[in-house]
């Protein structure tokens, strides 16, 4: 099951934790627009960024993007996602999953044998904590 994919950051400064959406005329807030087919000329300033598989080096888009996305297959309207200033798009709550979960932390030393995360030894409270900024 692919959770993540990748492409090539534009004005991305900070991690953006945003739904997907497709609907290029929406208007609702917190919404990342993935564009496949084209780039849309208006209405980008409503989305906190744009997620497409063209190149952008030639448009005039002022909103942060990855661009050269090799997929968008496996998102769904609504699903939440984080877009890293690396380029990386992480899925971060499926609408069609029974089994989301939300990590408060990954810096775990208990080993659980029921637990799908291994502990790591890093700090990620900080990097954690500037994504709970987001607000529906």
């Amino acid at each position: 099951m692919l959770l993540k994919t990748r492409g090539i950051a534009y004005r991305v400064y900070e991690p953006i934790v945003a739904r997907v959406t497709r609907n290029y005329l929406s208007k609702e807030q917190n919404q990342i627009l993935i564009a496949e087919a084209n780039l849309p000329s208006s209405n980008l300033k409503s989305f906190d960024a744009i997620l497409t598989n063209l190149s952008i080096e030639d448009s005039k888009i002022d909103r942060p993007s990855v661009y050269s996305v090799q997929t968008f297959q496996h998102l769904v309207e609504g699903d939440i996602v984080v877009v890293n200033t690396d380029g990386i798009i992480n899925t971060l709550y499926r609408v069609n999953s029974h089994q989301n979960f939300l990590l408060t932390t990954e810096r775990c030393n208990s080993n659980c044998l029921m637990c799908s995360q291994p502990p790591r030894d890093k700090n990620d409270i900080p990097y954690l904590f500037n994504l709970g900024d987001y607000k529906r």
